[in-house]
């Protein structure tokens, strides 16, 4: 069975550290093979996929587009076009307005963020609107970052969102967590526990209601 695993090693040999702090170096596992490959970002709207097979291209596609939803066109190492689809409105946004959907961010992402970004245009996340607020569904380790530099505007692009997204959101809000400000800098052991597990079961129970 083949699965995409993003590398979080900094020490990694076969992988740049900048490339593994901008969350680009990944593994296509298949069975007892593990195939290296990275993305580079070279513009706002188009990045460079190196490495991987041909069998792997669309789940790596699928998987890097899911962190990186305002790339429109991936080409491979020698320029073809491998994705491409229309290009998404890129807008500023003020970063103290924007809702959150999550609770909490890794320190340990939080390192690897602060070492890349620089201004407010290295900052692009996922938002939609929930009855005409605008939320963040993705990013919220460099919304954290934003925030912690001083940054009064992020850059944004809108997606859409299914009712589990819109349950995470209000969860937060039941948690008195309404902004970027309100969510907490946590260990990464925390983290697993109190965020990563923490969804997984909350997306079963709404799976489980939504049967109901």
């Amino acid at each position: 069975m083949k699965r995409i695993r993003r590398i979080r090693d900094v020490n990694h040999p076969l992988f740049d550290e900048k490339t593994v702090r901008h969350g680009l170096a990944f593994f296509a596992v298949d069975g007892d093979e593990e195939h290296p490959f990275e993305f580079t970002i070279e513009t706002t709207h188009q990045a460079r996929l190196k490495g991987t097979p041909s069998r792997f291209v669309e789940e790596a596609i699928e998987t890097f587009l899911f962190y990186n939803g305002h790339i429109s066109r991936i080409i491979d190492e020698q320029g073809k076009t491998l994705y491409e689809t229309s290009r998404k409105d890129i807008v500023e946004h003020p970063l103290a307005t924007l809702g959150v959907s999550q609770f909490h961010v890794s320190s340990h992402r939080v390192k690897d963020v602060k070492t890349w970004v620089k201004e407010p245009q290295d900052i692009i996340v996922a938002v939609t609107r929930i009855h005409g607020k605008t939320v963040a569904r993705d990013g919220h380790t460099r919304l954290k970052v934003a925030q912690m530099m001083g940054f009064s505007h992020v850059h944004v692009f809108f997606e859409s969102h299914d009712d589990i997204f819109e349950a995470f959101y209000y969860e937060a809000r039941k948690r008195n967590i309404w902004s970027i400000a309100d969510v907490t800098i946590v260990s990464p052991e925390v983290f697993q526990r109190d965020w990563d597990d923490f969804c997984d079961a909350f997306i079963c129970e709404q799976n489980r209601k939504n049967r109901q």
